[in-house]
C-alpha cells in the first residue's frame, strides 16, 4: 500500500506524457452541501454552521478511475461567513483548499459516480446573500504552463495521466438570479435554456 501511495505522490509531481489538458466531458469537480453532487444551494441562518464537500463526478476519461486531484476553494461575496475547518477524504492531503492549494491521492482506483475529496464546515456569522464558494485552479498550479486548471489524476499506473476537468460552484442563500453548478458558460446557459422547454 505504501509503494501504491509513493507512486500516486509520484504521479501527481511529475507531468503526464500522455497529458490532456482539454476539460470537455471529462467530469466536474465542485463544491456541495452532500457528499453525492446533488445539493449545490442551500439556506443558511446567522448563527448556524453546514458542512459542505468538494466533490468530482466523473466523465468521458475519468470513469474509469482517478487516483487524485488538485484544486483550491475560492469564497466570493462571502464576507461574514467563517470556514470552520476542513478535512481531507483520501488517504493523502497536502495543503489547504482555501490557502492556496490542495493536492489529494489515494493508492486506490476510486470510480463512483461521485467521489467525495474534501469535507469541511461554514459558519454564516454576519453574511448575506449569494455566497460562493469555487472550485478552482491551484494557486499556483504545480504545472503551470502545462495545466493551468483544476485537475484529476487518472489511475493509469505508471503514467499517472493529468487531465483538466470543469469546475463549479455552491451559493449559500441565492437570490433568484445566482445559480449554482458549473462555472462554465456554455453550461450555465444550457441550464437555462432547459427552464424553458
Amino acid at each position: 500500500m505504501r509503494n501504491r501511495l509513493a507512486n500516486v505522490l509520484v504521479g501527481l509531481a511529475l507531468i503526464g506524457v500522455a497529458a490532456a489538458p482539454a476539460t470537455a466531458r471529462n467530469g466536474m469537480l465542485g463544491v456541495f452541501f452532500d457528499e453525492y453532487g446533488g445539493q449545490c444551494s442551500s439556506t443558511l441562518r446567522q448563527g448556524g454552521i453546514t458542512q459542505m464537500y468538494v466533490v468530482f463526478m466523473p466523465e468521458g476519461d475519468t470513469r474509469g478511475g482517478i487516483t487524485g486531484a488538485e484544486f483550491r476553494i475560492d469564497m466570493q461575496d462571502a464576507d461574514g461567513y467563517h470556514v470552520l475547518g476542513s478535512e481531507n477524504l483520501l488517504p493523502i492531503g497536502l495543503g489547504d483548499p482555501f490557502g492556496g492549494r490542495m493536492t489529494v491521492a489515494t493508492g486506490d482506483c476510486l470510480s463512483n459516480l461521485a467521489i467525495p475529496l474534501v469535507r469541511f464546515q461554514v459558519q454564516n456569522i454576519s453574511g448575506g446573500s449569494n455566497a460562493k464558494f469555487v472550485a478552482k485552479v491551484g494557486d499556483p498550479p504545480s504545472a503551470p504552463t502545462e495545466f493551468p486548471c483544476a485537475l484529476i489524476v487518472l489511475c493509469d499506473a505508471p503514467a499517472f495521466t493529468k487531465i483538466c476537468v470543469e469546475t463549479g460552484k455552491a451559493v449559500l442563500n441565492a437570490s433568484g438570479s445566482t445559480l449554482c453548478g458549473s462555472n462554465s458558460e456554455s453550461a450555465e446557459w444550457s441550464r437555462i435554456k432547459e427552464l424553458y422547454r
